[in-house]
C-alpha cells in the first residue's frame, strides 16, 4: 500500500465496489481501516509488540489516515442520489391503511387473535404457535411504527416494568437493547386492546415455546431469542399468510 500512498484503498477497494455495497458499509470499512492504520502508527513505549515499519512506510500509512476520512466523505456525497432513490422506490410498495384494514379482516389475522382469547387457550401446536407470535409482533410494528429489530430485545423484565403514560394512560414499554440505543430506550406503546392481547400472549403462549434460558417476548420454535435480524423476516411471511400484499 504504501508504493502508491495509500492510493490503492480507493482504486482496488471503495471505487469498484461503489456499484455492490451500500455507502454505510463502505465507510464502515473505510473506519475500520483507519482504526487499524491508528493502531499501527501510534508511538509505543513497549517496543516489540508491533513489527517496526521503515520510516518512509510510517510516514505514509499516517499521511493516509487523513484521506480516509475524506474518502468516507466522498462515498456518503456520491452515493446520496442512491439513497434518495431508494426512499422514492419504497414509497411505491409501503404498506397503506387499506392493507392494514385487509390484513387484520384476513382468516389468517382473526384466527391468530381468536387464540389469545381466554376461551381458546390450550396447547397448541408449533405452528399455531408462531402464527400468534407473527401476529403479534405485526401488530406491535403497525401500531407502534417501531423497528421489528427492537422486538428481539424485549425481554419478560421490560413487559412487567412497563411505565404509564400520564397523557394517554396507555402503557409504555421501554426496551434498553436495540440497534439505535445511542438515541436512548425504544419505546414500544401499548394500546389497551393490545396490552390485553400482549397479556394472554405472555400467559399462555409464550411458555409453550419450550424451556429456554432466554427471557425474550419473542423465541424461535428452538425456545431462542432472535438474532441477527431474523425476526424482521416474520413480518413479510404473516403478510404473505394473510393474502394481503404478497409483494412485501
Amino acid at each position: 500500500m504504501s508504493e502508491d500512498e495509500g492510493y490503492i484503498v480507493w482504486t482496488d477497494l471503495v471505487d469498484p465496489k461503489m456499484e455492490d455495497l451500500s455507502s454505510g458499509t463502505i465507510r464502515s470499512y473505510l473506519g475500520t481501516y483507519q482504526m487499524f492504520l491508528n493502531y499501527v502508527t501510534m508511538e509505543r513505549v513497549r517496543v516489540g509488540q508491533v513489527p517496526d515499519l521503515l520510516s518512509d512506510v510510517l510516514l505514509i500509512l499516517r499521511a493516509t489516515i487523513p484521506k480516509l476520512k475524506g474518502w468516507r466523505k466522498t462515498v456518503h456525497l456520491e452515493m446520496r442520489p442512491q439513497r434518495n432513490q431508494k426512499c422514492l422506490d419504497e414509497c411505491d410498495y409501503r404498506l397503506t391503511t387499506l392493507d392494514v384494514d385487509l390484513s387484520q379482516l384476513s382468516g389468517v389475522m382473526q384466527n391468530a387473535s381468536l387464540m389469545l382469547e381466554p376461551s381458546k387457550h390450550q396447547t397448541f401446536l408449533m405452528q399455531e404457535l408462531c402464527l400468534v407470535r407473527d401476529m403479534v409482533i405485526a401488530e406491535l410494528t403497525i401500531q407502534t411504527g417501531t423497528r421489528p429489530g427492537a422486538l428481539a430485545f424485549a425481554e419478560l423484565q421490560h413487559f412487567h416494568t412497563m411505565r404509564v403514560d400520564p397523557s394517554t394512560s396507555m402503557r409504555v414499554m421501554l426496551i434498553p437493547d436495540h440497534k439505535h440505543g445511542i438515541a436512548g430506550p425504544a419505546p414500544v406503546t401499548l394500546s389497551q386492546e393490545m396490552y390485553a392481547k400482549m397479556q394472554a400472549y405472555v400467559s399462555h403462549s409464550l411458555p409453550q415455546f419450550g424451556s429456554s434460558r432466554d427471557s425474550n417476548l419473542f423465541l424461535t420454535v428452538e425456545g431462542q431469542r432472535f438474532v441477527g435480524g431474523t425476526i424482521c423476516r416474520r413480518l413479510p411471511e404473516i403478510w404473505k399468510k394473510s393474502g394481503v400484499r404478497s409483494d412485501l
